[in-house]
């Protein structure tokens, strides 16, 4: 019986110390975002129930551009809670431009373990990773060579909106 006791005492222990990393965690990162706007989040779940009514492809992307539309104008950012986690979209492409050249920016955060789903991408990739990636597609990727192949992309982006 003391032995449960002990447990039971330690696991409350944790349980009230993760609640308060959390709280603590989710006031600082409110703060910090306090001019950001974006949509109205609920207690405890944020902005999930958003997310909870989306039933098809359809549903997500006029969710998006709705999102877009509502909040690019200004500051170009918008924020959304999905339960304790905040997430920052940019809106911006002057922004976009700026976090993706930024060497500040190469980690992700916990959220993205969820893409592994889809594969080791460029997009998907960490730190490191990124960084040796990168390299050798910078040198593919030139503006002539680009624009030299802007009709095969736009066939192929014809094909690809058949598909989808």
């Amino acid at each position: 019986m003391v032995v449960f006791s002990i447990f039971c005492l330690i696991l409350v222990i944790y349980v009230a110390r993760f609640i308060v990393q959390t709280l603590r965690y989710v006031i600082r990162a409110a703060n910090l975002v306090a001019n950001i706007p974006g949509p109205k989040p609920l207690p405890i779940v944020g902005n999930a129930l958003l997310l909870y009514r989306l039933r098809s492809p359809e549903d997500s992307f006029s969710l998006a551009t709705g999102l877009h539309k509502e909040y690019s104008s200004s500051p170009g950012l918008m924020k959304m809670w999905i339960g304790p986690i905040l997430l920052v979209f940019v809106l911006n492409p002057k922004y976009i431009e700026t976090v993706l050249t930024s060497t500040e920016t190469l980690n992700k955060g916990g959220f993205y373990s969820f893409i592994g789903l889809v594969g080791n991408g460029l997009f998907v990739r960490n730190g490191r990773k990124w960084e040796e990636l990168r390299k050798p597609l910078n040198k593919l990727l030139t503006k002539k060579m680009i624009e030299s192949n802007i009709s095969m992309f736009h066939e192929k982006s014809l094909k690809l909106c058949k598909v989808l």
